[in-house]
């Protein structure tokens, strides 16, 4: 299975992983997509690429009923999740992320993203990061879909060299 690192030698994931986009979107087809989910564990996906806006929150309950079925170690599975610009304050990331938490059944994530760049402050953003991974919330953070002067603006706030990625978006149906 192939590994990515992260930057700073942080820790290295299994790729390529399952995304969540979509899922929870209906309540009817919940079942379906929690065995879809299971599924994809049983043959070995360790990595779990989620967002509070997949499913309006919907995608969460799939994947921590998923998570919680599978029997599988906590560390046995690395999951990325994602807040939204729109909640990128320091308060509104640190809520987004305790709720989502929440929702999955986890004590913590692996990754936490800024997913897009949006119009909130970068300083108020990292912060709110730097905060999570301070309560052991969060293990890392990072961003999706930020493009060089997007990533130059964020290396210039208060710690946002602590930056561990940039996940860029490559689903086959864009290629």
């Amino acid at each position: 299975m192939q590994t990515i690192p992260f930057a700073g030698g942080a820790r290295i994931v299994a790729a390529p992983g399952l995304c969540t986009a979509r899922l929870g979107d209906r309540k009817v087809t919940r079942d379906d997509e929690v065995c879809a989910v299971g599924h994809a564990l049983r043959l070995g996906c360790r990595l779990i690429d989620s967002a509070e806006l997949c499913g309006a929150g919907g995608a969460e309950d799939v994947v921590g009923a998923a998570l919680a079925a599978s029997g599988l170690a906590r560390d046995a599975v690395l999951v990325v999740w994602k807040v939204h610009a729109h909640r990128a304050s320091r308060a509104g990331v640190q809520a987004a992320c305790r709720r989502s938490l929440q929702q999955l059944g986890r004590a913590n994530f692996d990754l936490d993203l800024l997913h897009w760049r949006g119009a909130a402050p970068r300083a108020g953003t990292v912060a709110g990061f730097e905060d999570l991974w301070r309560d052991r919330l969060i293990r890392h953070w990072g961003v999706s879909n930020f493009d060089a002067a997007d990533l130059e603006a964020l290396w210039h706030a208060p710690d946002g060299s602590r930056c561990a990625g940039n996940q860029m978006y490559c689903a086959l149906t864009a290629r």
